[in-house]
């Protein structure tokens, strides 16, 4: 019992760290292409952490889903846009040891997703940045 329960733990593990790469690869693109308009998405640094924000309007007022690293984990926070970014109290989207994003001025974002145990997966996606895309 104690050799299969060790096996199943090894396995699951595995299954966790491939998981969480792909998960967050999608999540990632199925976000991006929601809001896909022009000037919507954006890159910055707040506090030392990397920000992806994406800009949404309701009833007049401006919001932004901010997705960001945070202890381990990708995070999302879903709030005015004018509100201060504060790391904590988002949701957790996935356990991972980095997730690095960059934007090209031609609108291709990129994110590099590194699982616990090492494995980096890039997920990219065509931003519409200013009618260039």
């Amino acid at each position: 019992a104690l050799y299969g329960g060790s096996a199943y733990k090894q396995i699951q593990t595995g299954v966790e760290d491939s998981f969480g790469p792909s998960v967050t690869a999608g999540y990632l693109r199925t976000k991006l292409s929601q809001f896909n308009t022009a000037g919507r998405v954006s890159l910055r640094e707040e506090d030392g952490v990397q920000v992806l924000a994406i800009q949404s309007e309701s009833d007049g007022a401006l919001y932004e889903t901010r997705i960001y690293m945070n202890d381990g984990k990708l995070m999302e926070n879903y709030e005015r846009a004018d509100t201060p970014f504060a790391p904590l109290g988002g949701i957790q989207i996935a356990s991972l040891s980095a997730c690095r994003f960059s934007l090209e001025a031609d609108g291709l974002f990129t994110a590099e997703i590194e699982s616990l145990d090492g494995t980096v997966t890039r997920a990219s996606f065509a931003v519409a940045q200013g009618g260039g895309l």
